[in-house]
């Protein structure tokens, strides 16, 4: 089970419907007018598909043979498309996804998905309750995508390298290399911390 959960196949729905969505939904069409009747369904379809992808995502596990052999990935992406399409609209859904809450999220979105892996892996052995031990790792994946947010992201983002390359007058190779060394290291570590 876990081979096809990983598996680029079990997960190639998603991507397609991804795809066809940016394919067919360019941003000119984001602003063009459309009737309120088709403006008013998109946004509650919207809504129920923002309902719908919250279930899926609180009630499924990775080990449920229905997100591979009874279309629960590409249903998941559908919903998902849907979810886009009415947050590039005016209306219910845009306003509740700009939240401040879910904006943050949304821009701190790749940190977390990106260290709540290693997080819970290295936590998966932590002797409390269940539900303790679920809270203790999103704090510390929140912890740690935010320290990473602010410290890392946000300085790279606004110049950061090149700052510190000039600073420590390294040629671009050196800082292309030492950036590449530190990656390599972060990747050896958290692979072989997680097994």
């Amino acid at each position: 089970g876990e081979l096809i959960y990983y598996a680029t196949p079990a997960r190639a729905s998603g991507f397609l419907v991804g795809a066809a969505l940016a394919v067919a939904w360019r941003p000119e069409a984001w602003s063009r007018p459309l009737p309120r009747v088709v403006d008013a369904a998109l946004g509650c379809a919207g809504l129920v598909a923002v309902v719908t992808v919250v279930l899926a995502f609180v009630t499924a596990s990775e080990f449920d043979a229905a997100l591979f052999d009874r279309g629960g990935f590409l249903r998941t992406g559908l919903a998902s498309a849907v979810v886009i399409l009415a947050a590039t609209r005016q209306g219910i859904v845009t306003t509740v996804l700009s939240g401040r809450l879910l904006s943050g999220a949304g821009r701190r979105s790749y940190g977390l998905y990106l260290y709540h892996w290693p997080v819970f892996v290295l936590c998966r052995d932590v002797a409390v309750p269940e539900w303790l031990r679920i809270t203790l790792c999103l704090a510390l994946t929140y912890t740690v995508t935010e320290v990473s947010y602010c410290w890392l992201e946000m300085p790279i983002r606004r110049g950061g390298l090149r700052t510190a390359a000039r600073v420590l007058r390294l040629p671009r190779p050196a800082t292309t290399g030492a950036l590449a060394a530190v990656t390599a290291g972060v990747v050896t570590v958290v692979v072989a911390s997680t097994g």
